[in-house]
């Protein structure tokens, strides 16, 4: 069974004048609003399976058996993850490094320090498998991802300072480079080795029994086996033979499937594309706040105008538990004067930008 994911629900919530981070309402009488069909398309399954694998890891080819084989030893780098209460053991303990051990979601949910992300990390830097030249971590920490290929004005920046302008560069350049242990004279090597996994892989672990019904990538990859059910079922124009095609073909299809499970990482919305899911959102409905910009209004000009309406709110409607409940959150589901007190010095510090 699916482990929960961050799928269409979460929103970020301004409370105490920081930004938190927050799941989606639950039952009770939060208005109502229409949202689209969660359809899952089979590039998104099959690249959230692609997202958790470890064994594109430059440590998992050094050290493997086989390629369905589990290691003998994992690599020490994902053993233990930091957190502002100290190190914790990594979900990927015995294993090697994968998208995952940057990007969590619910893996320390319920724990002090930790709790549920957004597809981020517990860092400032990042570690990195093997030592390069000294460096064992990253310039910087793992971004949360819930959101970051929303469609949106103007180009499309990955990474903090823009480093990628799509997200397959950013998976290409993730799973044959430093951030999974390759060097950069290693690329030919971290390209076989994307090749030899997808090619040798045999549905057998129990992440493709959870996440592809036991498939191999090869049956996946092909989409001619009676076998294949209709959410698995890849479009034909993506299909490929892995026993045929170049490594650089299967490495485009891996990263074209991640990258669809990237895209389908959302806040919770309606059909509309106003977000619904958190007691913020509440807040501006059932006060009758304007919830996104007007037609050729910029989010500076919004957040500007929201800013004067709120301050001028003389009697606002307060967010309390009876709107909703969090599913992975055990704070309360609420939006009073503290969080309102929050979101004027948050606008107000967004025009000294």
């Amino acid at each position: 069974m699916k482990s929960p994911r961050i799928h269409k629900f979460l929103k970020l919530l301004l409370s105490h004048g920081v930004v938190v981070l927050l799941t989606s309402c639950g039952a009770g009488k939060a208005p109502s609003f229409p949202t689209d069909a969660d359809v899952t398309p089979a590039l998104d399954s099959i690249g959230e399976r692609l997202f958790l694998d470890t064994r594109f890891a430059q440590y998992f080819a050094a050290h493997m058996t086989g390629v369905n084989q589990p290691l003998t030893v994992g690599d020490p780098v994902v053993a233990q993850v930091n957190t502002p209460n100290g190190p914790l053991p990594g979900p990927s303990a015995g294993q090697a490094m994968n998208c995952r051990s940057c990007h969590f979601v619910t893996e320390f949910q319920g724990v002090t320090g930790a709790g549920n992300r957004t597809y981020s990390d517990f860092t400032t830097r990042s570690p990195i498998p093997l030592p390069m030249n000294g460096f064992t971590e990253t310039p910087r920490n793992s971004m949360h991802m819930v959101g970051s290929l929303q469609s949106h004005p103007g180009p499309t920046f990955l990474h903090f300072d823009g480093e990628f302008a799509t997200p397959e560069d950013l998976v290409k350049a993730t799973i044959t480079g430093r951030n999974f242990g390759w060097t950069p004279d290693q690329y030919q090597q971290a390209l076989a080795n994307v090749a030899l996994i997808v090619r040798g892989d045999d549905g057998s672990s129990q992440l493709a029994i959870d996440r592809t019904s036991g498939l191999s990538y090869g049956v996946l990859f092909l989409g001619k086996d009676s076998r294949i059910t209709s959410d698995l079922l890849i479009p034909a124009a993506d299909r490929i033979d892995v026993n045929s095609a170049t490594p650089e073909q299967i490495l485009a299809l891996v990263a074209k499937c991640i990258s669809t499970y990237m895209g389908d990482l959302l806040f919770q919305q309606d059909e509309f594309g106003r977000y619904i899911g958190s007691p913020y959102d509440v807040f501006l409905r059932i006060n009758h706040l304007p919830v996104q910009p007007n037609a050729g209004e910029s989010i500076p000009q919004y957040n500007q105008r929201l800013a004067g309406i709120i301050n001028g709110l003389s009697n606002p409607i307060w967010v309390d538990g009876s709107y909703g409940s969090f599913q992975y959150h055990a704070q309360p589901f609420a939006f009073g004067p503290t969080e309102l007190a929050g979101l004027k010095i948050f606008l107000k510090a967004a025009f000294a930008l």
